[in-house]
């Protein structure tokens, strides 16, 4: 009889456990990534989007996001774009917990870019040609 009751406190103490990890707060949260970045010392800060274009003949890289403060990639291309310089460029991917999940470095110069003003800020579009060398 004694073993009934104890087998009872088990199932119970079980279920609950269960009922407060799944209605935990750490399970509400998800790990999120971003894409930001660097040229030269420059930290351009994150991207909403990063969009990779591949084709035989070129490998492309479309850069957008709205912004307030960061450093303009949009004045950089400008900047650069009449000299054909290429730049070695970052990559970073990043979690919103601080995180670096990848980072990839490729040569690359600007071939499209635009800049407008929104209520928030600034919404700016680049498109990166990356070099890829002749085997």
């Amino acid at each position: 009889m004694l073993f009934i009751p104890k087998l009872r406190m088990l199932i119970i103490a079980f279920l609950l456990s269960t009922v407060w990890i799944t209605s935990s707060p750490a399970n509400k949260y998800t790990v999120k990534t971003h894409s930001r970045i660097k040229i030269g010392n420059i930290d351009y800060g994150i991207f909403d989007s990063m969009v990779w274009i591949d084709s035989p003949s070129n490998l492309k890289v479309v850069l957008s996001r709205n912004f307030i403060t960061e450093p303009s990639l949009y004045l950089w291309a400008r900047n650069n774009a009449h000299t054909r310089s290429v730049q070695n460029i970052i990559f970073i991917t990043e979690t919103n917990t601080g995180f670096t999940t990848d980072v990839k470095s490729f040569i690359c110069f600007p071939v499209k870019w635009s800049v407008e003003k929104e209520e928030s800020g600034f919404y700016e579009v680049v498109v990166l040609a990356i070099f890829k060398p002749t085997k």
